[in-house]
C-alpha cells in the first residue's frame, strides 16, 4: 500500500511580485557545530563550523576547548592498546558486560550478522571469505617523511570556521563555541580568562563576530550592503525569551540588517519537505529535538529535548573501538577533546556507522594524523560489529555516558523576566495571589510560603536529566532512547485523529538523519511503541530525505521558502521600528495626513513616544509566527 501524499501547506502560494524575492535576503540557521548560510535564492546553503578561537595574551592560560568532554580516561585507553588479546582492566571488564544486553538486542532485531566476538585480536581466520589485509600492531601504523607546519595565521586576534578547527593544544588561543546543546553557551567552561561567569551579551558578541565574517569574508558583502538586506534567522527550537531578544538585538542593531525575519527550525523543516503537519525528529550534532507540528503551528506541548547527538556517538564508537577486545585500534591516545581528533571522529563515524550489518562483515578503515612538527602518520585498523553497536548509541542513552557536563547551562525557558516587557509585570500580578495585610498588633512579619526563596543544596544529579517542554512548563524526566522521545512527543497530541496524521509524517532532519538504515530500524521500534499508546494507529512512515533533499538543510530550505508568502509579508521585524529609529521614508504615508509642519513634527514627537509599544520585546510578539 503507497503511502498518502504529504498534505499540502496551508499557505497561499507565492505571488508573482513576491517571485523576485531572494537575491536581498541572507539565510543565517546557527547551530552547535555548523553555520549554515546563503541567499534565499540560492538552492543550498554554504556551510562554516560555528566556532571562533580568540588569542590569548597569557600564552600560559590557554585552554582548548571542543563540544564534549573526553569519555575515554587514559588509563583505560593504555590498557585497551594492549596486543596480546586479553585485558586485565576491571572497566573495560565492566564495559563489556554491560555491552551484552545491548548487543543480545541488536542481534535478535538481526541487525548483527557476524557471531559474537568473533573478531578477536589475532583471529583473522574467523572470516575466510575476507580478502583484505589483516592489520595488528605490526603494520596498523605508517610515519610519512613530510612534517606538518601550522598554516594558520596565529597573527590575528581571533579566528573563525576552518581556521579556528585548524588550531592545535599547543597554541596559546582559547576556543569558544556560541550554541552549545541547541542553547546559548553562559557556561563557565566558555569563559576568557578573567572572566568570572559568561555572560549573554559576551556570547551575543561571539555570534557577531561569526555572522559579520560569513557576512563580510564569505558571502563578500559590505556593511553598506548589509543596511540594505533583509534577514531569516533560523531559531532552535529551545532558545528562551532573552536569548531570542539577544539574537534580534545582533541582526538588527550591531550587524544593522534592513528587516529580520524569526522562525523555529522544525517548522521550517516542514516547510523545506513542502507538509504541513508533522514529527519533526532534529538530530544534531549535540542534542536532539522531538516537535510535533499541526497546520505549521509547532505544538508546544509536544516539544521533547534530548542532550544526546551525534558528537556523542563519535565517543561512543571511540569507546568502542579502545574498551572492548574485539578490536584492534593503533591510535589509543585518540583524545575527543582535541579539535583535529574530534574532525577524525566524526569522519569516521560517517564512514563507518550503520544501523544494519552489511554482508561484508569486516570493513578496513585507514586515516591520518597531523601535528604541528611531527611527520604524518597513517593508521589503519578492521572494524566489524562495534561500527554497527555505536550507531544504535540513540535507542541505549545509558550507553552513551551522556553525564552533567560543565560546558552545559540548563534553564528553564520561561524563567526570565524582561524588564522591557511590561505584559510580563501586568500577568504576574493577575495571577500571583497578594499576601493579606497585617494586623497593627502583629509582631512578627509573616512570609507567605509561595514568596518566600527556596534554598536548594547543590547535589550531583544521579543520572542525566532531559528537558520536556510541556506548554509553559518545564518537566525533567529520565534520558530517553530515540524511540521512546519520539513516541512520548506523539502521545501527548491532542486527539487520536492528529496522532495518525503525525504518525505518517515523521521527518527526520539534521545531520544523524545521514545515518544509513536509520529509516527502516526506526520504523520498526516506532511501531511496537506506538502500538502501546494507541491501537488506532495502524500505520507508521518515517522520511529521511523527503523530495530527495539533503535532511542537514531541510530548516534552512524552508528559511528560503518564507519570504515568497504573501502571508509573511506582516511578520517582519523592522530596524527603524526595533531602534526607535525616526525614518521619514518609512513614516512617509503617515506624514501625508498631516497638512503642516506643526503637524508633521507632533507626529513625529508621538510616534518617538509610543515606540516601546511598538518596538522591542511586543514587536516580536506581536510580528513574529513564534511561541512568545
Amino acid at each position: 500500500m503507497a503511502a498518502p501524499a504529504p498534505s499540502p501547506l496551508p499557505f497561499d502560494a507565492p505571488s508573482e511580485t513576491n517571485q523576485d524575492k531572494g537575491p536581498d535576503i541572507v539565510v543565517l540557521h546557527p547551530g552547535s557545530l555548523f553555520l549554515r548560510y546563503g541567499f534565499a535564492s540560492d538552492l543550498s546553503p554554504a556551510v562554516i563550523p560555528n566556532v571562533i578561537a580568540y588569542q590569548l595574551r597569557d600564552s600560559s592560560a590557554h585552554q582548548m576547548i571542543v563540544p564534549t568532554p573526553a569519555l575515554v580516561s587514559p588509563s583505560s585507553v593504555a590498557t585497551a592498546a594492549q596486543t596480546d588479546g586479553t585485558t586485565h582492566d576491571p572497566s573495560v571488564e565492566a564495559f563489556e558486560r554491560e555491552l551484552v544486553p545491548v548487543e543480545n538486542d541488536i542481534r535478535r532485531r538481526r541487525h548483527l550478522k557476524s557471531s559474537k566476538n568473533m573478531l578477536k585480536k589475532g583471529l583473522p581466520a574467523a572470516f575466510p571469505r575476507y580478502q583484505g589485509t589483516w592489520y595488528d600492531a605490526a603494520n596498523a601504523t605508517q610515519q610519512l617523511q613530510n612534517t606538518n607546519n601550522s598554516q594558520v595565521d596565529v597573527s590575528k586576534p581571533f579566528l573563525v570556521g576552518e581556521e579556528a578547527l585548524q588550531l592545535q593544544q599547543q597554541q596559546p588561543f582559547k576556543v569558544v563555541w556560541p550554541f552549545r546543546r541547541g542553547y546559548l553557551n553562559t557556561s563557565a567552561a566558555n569563559q576568557m580568562p578573567g572572566e568570572d561567569t559568561k555572560p549573554l551579551q559576551s556570547v551575543a558578541d561571539d555570534v557577531e563576530r561569526i555572522f559579520e565574517h560569513v557576512l563580510l569574508t564569505k558571502m563578500g558583502l559590505s556593511r553598506k550592503d548589509i543596511r540594505g538586506l533583509h534577514c531569516v534567522l533560523v531559531l532552535p527550537d529551545m532558545l528562551n525569551r532573552d536569548e531570542i531578544k539577544t539574537l534580534v538585538n545582533v541582526i538588527l542593531r550591531h550587524l544593522g540588517f534592513k528587516a529580520c525575519f524569526l522562525h523555529q527550525e522544525s517548522v521550517l523543516a516542514c516547510f523545506g519537505a513542502g507538509v504541513s503537519t508533522a514529527c519533526v525528529v532534529d538530530i544534531g550534532a549535540q542534542k536532539t529535538n522531538v516537535v510535533c507540528v499541526d497546520d505549521g503551528i509547532m505544538l508546544s506541548s509536544t516539544c521533547v529535548h534530548m542532550d544526546y547527538g551525534g558528537d556523542d556517538m563519535d565517543r561512543f564508537l571511540l569507546k568502542l573501538l579502545t574498551q572492548t577486545s574485539t578490536h584492534f585500534f593503533p591510535y589509543p591516545e585518540c583524545n575527543p577533546n582535541d579539535l583535529q581528533d574530534a574532525s577524525i571522529l566524526r569522519r569516521m563515524k560517517e564512514s563507518l556507522c550503520s544501523c544494519v550489518q552489511l554482508d561484508e562483515l569486516v570493513f578496513p578503515y585507514e586515516f591520518k594524523t597531523h601535528k604541528i612538527g611531527q611527520p604524518t602518520k597513517v593508521y589503519r585498523f578492521n572494524i566489524s560489529d562495534n561500527a554497527v553497536i555505536a550507531a544504535h548509541g540513540f535507542f541505549y542513552p545509558s550507553m552513551l555516558d551522556v553525564r552533567p557536563l560543565s560546558l552545559l547551562h540548563f534553564r528553564s525557558l520561561y524563567q526570565f523576566q524582561d524588564p522591557e516587557d511590561y505584559i510580563e509585570d501586568l500577568l504576574a500580578a493577575e495571577q500571583k495571589p497578594q499576601p493579606k495585610p497585617e494586623s497593627k498588633d502583629s509582631q512578627t512579619a509573616t512570609v507567605p510560603a509561595e514568596v518566600q526563596p527556596a534554598v536548594a543544596t547543590a547535589q550531583p544529579p544521579k543520572q542525566r536529566t532531559n528537558f520536556v517542554r510541556t506548554g509553559l512548563e518545564t518537566a525533567t524526566t529520565a534520558i530517553l532512547p530515540l524511540d521512546e522521545a519520539i513516541a512520548l512527543s506523539l502521545s501527548s497530541a491532542s486527539s487520536s485523529e492528529l496522532r495518525k496524521k503525525l504518525c505518517m509524517s515523521i521527518i527526520v532532519v539534521g545531520g544523524g538523519a545521514l545515518l544509513p538504515s536509520l529509516q527502516p530500524v526506526l520504523e520498526e521500534r516506532l511501531k511496537e511503541r506506538i502500538a502501546r499508546i494507541d491501537q488506532n494507529v495502524d500505520a507508521v512512515q518515517v522520511w529521511v530525505n523527503p523530495k530527495d533533499s539533503d535532511p542537514r538543510f531541510l530548516s534552512w530550505v524552508g528559511g528560503s521558502i518564507i519570504p515568497r508568502f504573501d502571508s509573511a509579508k506582516d511578520q517582519w521585524l523592522w530596524r527603524s521600528r526595533w531602534l526607535g529609529e525616526w525614518d521619514p521614508t518609512e513614516a512617509r504615508d503617515e506624514l501625508r495626513q498631516e497638512e503642516t509642519p506643526e503637524a508633521k513634527t507632533e507626529a513625529a514627537r508621538k510616534w518617538r513616544k509610543d515606540r516601546p509599544l511598538e518596538g522591542g520585546v511586543r514587536f516580536i510578539r506581536e510580528r513574529a509566527p513564534i511561541a512568545w
